[in-house]
């Protein structure tokens, strides 16, 4: 771990507390930070010094191939604690007032926990589905708790036989320090809609993470995945887009907003996918007839659904957007008339008209 900060000086007679030094950073993989030092005391009248900054913790090895696990990150040092204020003078014998005490300094700021390393990617051409991300490390402990890292996002699916696997998981939020704030969950990747990472517990929660944008059906596109409901204090994650229908086929269906926790907004819900392109009509013949209309593009997706607001504080999350219709395909091109050389050539297909566009989402309360 990393050398820990020397304490400050305190004097002895009326002057200020020394501040204390800084821990120093890790550099070893998964190797925490030092500590900082304390603030030293102040003098008679003096205020104490400030405690130093915790160093940071380093960052853990990746995994090899998705075979070993990542390594966790180092723990950030603890921040040194404040000096504590010098006493007051006492009054003069006829009528002084006692001097004011000197003020205390916070303790240092705990050290951030370490980036979580990334999810091992699916193998392409394998039939395994992708790592998930690592959670966050945790912040560190001091005068003002230092935030908990952020987890580390989770890499695309590998594709199986032509079919897309599921995205990895976000990985979680570290927890915060005393009264630090929790990490963000990572955002989960595309595939089949993977779950976003739940938030970091701590004084005032990260978010929950969205949820995945659903992967574009063989038919209607795939349901986004709903945002996560913290069971602490924080916001609800929003919920994750529709995936985009194939060839005249409707989108998926907006994620559902997550509940807010118990002050915390709601999630706002998913947007719908976008509605798939209608198809090409038929060319036209050699008998002379014209090509056919082209097909009616897909209906955009539903909006989710917006999370509910916190019990004591929270606001209701935004319903989703409906999502675009279908560009209507194209008319098939016309053709000559067979044998007859001087005449013009008849007019291909009409285009069709755009898919209709995806209901909005209800709001949360």
């Amino acid at each position: 771990m990393g050398a820990e900060g020397a304490d400050g000086f305190s004097p002895t007679s009326g002057g200020n507390g020394g501040n204390g030094g800084d821990g120093a950073n890790a550099t070893l993989n998964g190797a925490s930070g030092g500590a900082g030092g304390s603030g030293g005391d102040g003098g008679l009248y003096g205020n104490g010094g400030d405690g130093g900054d915790g160093g940071n913790g380093a960052s853990g090895t990746n995994s090899f191939g998705g075979l070993t696990p990542g390594q966790d990150g180092g723990d950030g040092g603890d921040g040194g604690a404040g000096g504590i204020g010098g006493a007051g003078g006492s009054g003069g014998s006829l009528a002084g007032h006692g001097g004011e005490g000197g003020d205390g300094c916070n303790g240092g700021a705990g050290g951030k926990g370490g980036a979580a390393s990334n999810g091992a990617n699916g193998v392409a051409g394998g039939n395994l589905n992708a790592g998930d991300g690592g959670d966050g490390g945790d912040g560190g402990t001091g005068g003002t708790g230092g935030n908990g890292g952020d987890a580390g996002q989770a890499q695309a699916a590998g594709y199986a036989d032509g079919t897309q696997g599921s995205g990895g998981d976000g990985g979680n939020g570290g927890a915060g320090g005393n009264p630090g704030d929790g990490g963000d969950g990572a955002n989960a990747v595309a595939g089949s809609g993977a779950t976003g990472g739940n938030s970091g517990d701590g004084g005032d929660p990260g978010a929950g993470g969205a949820g995945g944008k659903g992967g574009t059906g063989l038919t209607t596109g795939s349901t986004g995945k709903a945002g996560t409901s913290p069971t602490s204090g924080g916001g609800g994650g929003d919920g994750g887009t529709g995936g985009s229908g194939a060839t005249g086929a409707k989108g998926g269906t907006g994620g559902a907003g997550g509940d807010g926790g118990l002050y915390g907004n709601g999630g706002d819900g998913g947007t719908g996918g976008a509605g798939g392109k209608g198809a090409t009509g038929a060319s036209g013949t050699t008998l002379g007839l014209p090509g056919d209309t082209g097909a009616t593009g897909g209906t955009g997706g539903d909006g989710g659904a917006g999370g509910l607001g916190g019990a004591q504080a929270g606001n209701g999350g935004a319903g989703g957007a409906g999502g675009t219709g279908g560009v209507g395909g194209q008319g098939g091109t016309g053709a000559t008339a067979l044998s007859m050389p001087t005449g013009s050539g008849v007019p291909g297909g009409g285009g069709s008209t755009g898919g209709l566009g995806g209901t909005g989402g209800t709001g949360g309360t």
